[in-house]
């Protein structure tokens, strides 16, 4: 019996530590990283941008002319201070081009001299013309090194360019605190079924390695996801081939029509990949939180239907009218 003593406490030191680490996930100090390493690294934006890097902070560039990165089309991170922030970057580019082929072999070049590599790749054939889609993963150190080389590529002429940040950190420590924990609840189980005898106690302390040991592994799954999208940004790249390219023309209506429709569900995909990495950081509390208002509810329904069955109990039988006499 004082093995489940022990582990009541153990339980209950486990959860005052979870709930200490979830108060403490936003207030964590951000000290220098190597922004060389793609693992543990992602690029920052330096000082020529007017505000800091900020969670979903966004930058955009629209030009109809060959652009380079001299003329403020991309500002490297690369040569900003780094922080502990664990930020991951997403890029967009169009490019324009009258030999698709040989934009496309460059493209393909440049991807692999990077380090990266394509995720995924779809190419439309039209009467005259080709328009090709590309999402491709590049090293996060090597991010504004492979923007700018594709913005000065001699092979297309760059036309929309915009890049966006977002930070993981809160999520991220968050997590790292959460495994910590549980580490230490495994070790302390393990010792104590070294030293439990009877077989009752063994079953529990059984059951609740397990479940730690289940919980532990789905932690560890979400902070492998995380130190993907910070090893690897994600490049967004549509080309598209034209008969000619017209530099110094705006675009039409229907242009920047189709253009914005294109940002608009780009930023609802990411949107529903941010709220699915809410929820999977938040889905014991989830769980918890839905347990509790079924029991509410079912409390409350049950309380009605007492108080219906006692009015109907009180009610007086209703004698029959009788019937008039001839």
């Amino acid at each position: 019996m004082k093995l489940k003593k022990l582990l009541a406490v153990l339980t209950l030191s486990a959860l005052l530590l979870t709930a200490a680490s979830c108060g403490s996930s936003s207030s964590g100090n951000f000290a220098a990283y190597d922004t060389a390493s793609p693992a543990e690294a992602a690029p920052n934006y330096d000082a020529a941008w007017e505000t800091p890097v900020s969670d979903e902070s966004y930058y955009e560039y629209e030009s109809t002319g060959s652009a380079s990165s001299s003329n403020g089309v991309y500002v490297s991170p690369d040569t900003a201070p780094s922080t502990d922030a664990k930020i991951f970057y997403t890029g967009s580019v169009n490019l324009q081009t009258t030999d698709f082929d040989a934009a496309q072999s460059a493209l393909l070049e440049l991807v692999a001299r990077f380090g990266g590599y394509i995720e995924s790749q779809e190419v439309y054939h039209y009467s005259s013309t080709r328009d090709a889609s590309f999402t491709i993963r590049i090293p996060s150190g090597q991010f504004s090194a492979f923007l700018n080389a594709v913005s000065d590529s001699a092979a297309s002429t760059l036309v929309y360019q915009s890049v966006s940040s977002t930070d993981i950190s809160e999520q991220y420590f968050d997590l790292e605190r959460r495994i910590n924990t549980l580490e230490i609840k495994i070790q302390r189980l393990n010792e104590l079924m070294a030293q439990a005898e009877d077989m009752e106690d063994i079953i529990t302390i059984e059951s609740a390695l397990s479940e730690a040991e289940y919980q532990l592994e789905d932690y560890t799954g979400q902070i492998r996801h995380y130190d993907s999208l910070l090893g690897y940004s994600t490049v967004y790249l549509s080309l598209d081939e034209v008969l000619a390219v017209q530099e110094g023309v705006d675009d039409t209506f229907g242009q920047r029509l189709a253009r914005g429709f294109q940002r608009g569900v780009r930023g609802f995909v990411e949107g529903c990949g941010d709220f699915v990495i809410w929820v999977a950081s938040h889905i014991l509390g989830l769980l918890l939180f839905a347990v509790i208002v079924v029991v509410v509810i079912l409390l409350i329904s049950r309380r009605k239907k007492r108080k219906k069955a006692k009015k109907q109990e009180k009610k007086p039988e209703e004698k029959p009218d009788e019937e008039p006499l001839d």
